[in-house]
């Protein structure tokens, strides 16, 4: 999984309000913490899951292990709902 290139799904509205990202995407809203709106941003333009894994260990004090283990289990939520999409980069 962590070698395919993710980004938003196209049909994805997103804002920040309040520090808070909020998305939306087939009538479905959610919003995103500190640390999920960080990894979001990530995959604005396209990222493999390894860049980001390594991005979150360097923005905040976290084993490269914890990181990837919540890193895989976040992006897998953010792919059911439909919210990232793999990318033909």
């Amino acid at each position: 999984m962590s070698e395919h290139v993710l980004s938003w799904n196209p049909h994805a509205a997103c804002r920040t309000i309040e520090g808070t990202v909020f998305v939306l995407v087939h009538d479905r809203m959610i919003s995103l913490n500190r640390v999920g709106s960080f990894v979001w941003e990530k995959f604005e333009k396209g990222s493999t899951i390894d860049n980001v894994v390594r991005a979150i260990v360097d923005e905040f004090d976290v084993s490269h292990e914890l990181a990837s283990a919540d890193a895989t289990t976040f992006v897998r939520t953010l792919k059911e709902k439909g919210l990232l999409v793999a990318t033909n980069q």
